[in-house]
């Protein structure tokens, strides 16, 4: 990806545009069946695959209406949206209640509904697949009209330190 420095007085703000959007756990995964999302990892950033057991415990948040961090997509392309932040969750996403190219994974980390672990999604009680379906996440979307060189500024800061330092 190319780094490029952007000065301020190339920059016009009323080219960048992103939209904030509230979505379901069920819209991502209807996403994800229909292979809306580009999964390729991005080869600048090193991440460290999940546990299965953390990866339970992301989907025991949502049993529990935890809210999760806000998902960052690139959708200047509208039928497979890019990844910027937010990839090991649709990846736990895919892997525990979509099961694309597989079977679903049993559960293996729940804290508190510790009688789920061994079990997949499609074994859990309604309540708690609805539950899961309906939770809300925040998202954020570059839309099209935001110059490349915005893009991938935005990726480099969201995946680096500068956005996510603690005070």
């Amino acid at each position: 990806m190319d780094t490029k420095t952007i000065h301020s007085e190339t920059l016009i703000p009323a080219n960048i545009h992103i939209s904030h959007c509230i979505l379901t756990i069920e819209n991502l995964i209807e996403r994800l069946k229909n292979h809306g999302f580009d999964l390729q990892p991005n080869p600048q950033k090193q991440t460290t695959p999940w546990t299965p057991e953390d990866q339970s415990r992301l989907i025991e948040s949502l049993m529990l209406k935890i809210p999760l961090p806000a998902f960052y997509f690139d959708a200047t392309n509208k039928e497979k949206w890019r990844v910027i932040d937010g990839i090991q969750r649709l990846y736990t996403i895919r892997d525990f209640l979509v099961g694309i190219d597989a079977d679903l994974k049993p559960f293996s980390g729940f804290q508190y509904f510790m009688d789920f672990n061994g079990r997949t999604y499609d074994q859990l009680p309604r309540q708690y697949i609805r539950r899961i379906r309906d939770t809300q996440i925040t998202s954020y979307t570059i839309e099209k009209g935001t110059p490349d060189t915005v893009v991938q500024n935005i990726f480099q800061r969201i995946n680096t330190s500068v956005l996510n330092k603690h005070d």
